[in-house]
């Protein structure tokens, strides 16, 4: 698995969308819709009315407004008969947001609660994937002797994996204020360089409970296959973008 995304709710196994190098699949209220990656395929998130409904609410509220105006009706049937009509129109009028899976001229959609930021961000990595994204960069930072401790091994892993379940990784823009936050006093730090799409663990973005940002989590050990490169800091004021690009460049 690249990438996971609940569709509803944090954990809802019967409501969710992951993919990886072979297929999408969409979990929708426990059925499993599987889309082979095999022909170019993209996901949507659209906004979309229910015609149907829509037609239904209307027809059945003029039928009841016509009978209302020849006085031909029983004032209980009518009135319950308009105000179900009312509210199909209503709801159909409102409709709902839709998960769409596009392959070719086929496509399959899905009733989500909102336009969650996780399911954008979903969204747009898959996208990315599918025209050929060569990297995803995402970034953890940890300390130089917790990583030189764990030189012979195959894995990585942190203490948050056992504690939380996940390891902490951040995207580009995000790794200056992980670094204020958590970091700000240490000495002795590296940032570890991770290709995404490398890794063998789930990735999983997730909102921060401090402020709501997103934020990718590794739900697993980190394959060193997937670290790239390792950008030492002294300590965490000596950061910049600019010295991480001249390392990025030297590795990719």
């Amino acid at each position: 698995m690249i990438a996971e995304c609940y569709l509803h709710r944090l954990n809802d196994s019967l409501n969710k969308v992951y993919f990886d190098h072979r297929a999408l699949v969409v979990v929708y209220k426990g059925a499993i819709h599987r889309t082979l990656l095999r022909y170019p395929t993209r996901i949507t998130l659209e906004h979309k009315k229910y015609i149907g409904m829509i037609i239904t609410g209307g027809m059945i509220s003029a039928f009841c407004l016509l009978m209302i105006w020849n006085n031909l009706y029983k004032p209980w049937p009518v009135l319950i008969g308009l105000l179900g009509s009312g509210l199909t129109f209503y709801y159909g009028w409102m409709g709902s947001w839709m998960l769409i899976v596009h392959q070719n001229s086929n496509t399959l959609s899905f009733p989500i609660p909102a336009k969650g930021g996780n399911l954008v961000s979903f969204s747009q990595f898959f996208n990315q994937h599918q025209k050929g994204l060569k990297r995803k960069m995402i970034y953890h930072i940890s300390t130089a002797s917790a990583w030189k401790a764990q030189q012979e091994n195959a894995q990585y892993r942190d203490p948050s994996l056992e504690a939380e379940g996940f390891i902490h990784t951040s995207e580009t823009e995000q790794i200056h204020g992980v670094l204020d936050r958590y970091f700000k006093d240490q000495s002795g730090l590296v940032v570890l360089m991770i290709d995404a799409l490398l890794l063998g663990s789930p990735l999983k973005y997730e909102a921060s409970p401090i402020n709501g940002e997103l934020y990718p989590h590794v739900y697993g050990p980190i394959n060193k296959s997937s670290i790239i490169g390792v950008l030492p800091l002294g300590r965490a004021s000596d950061f910049t973008l600019e010295n991480l690009g001249k390392k990025l460049r030297t590795v990719v």
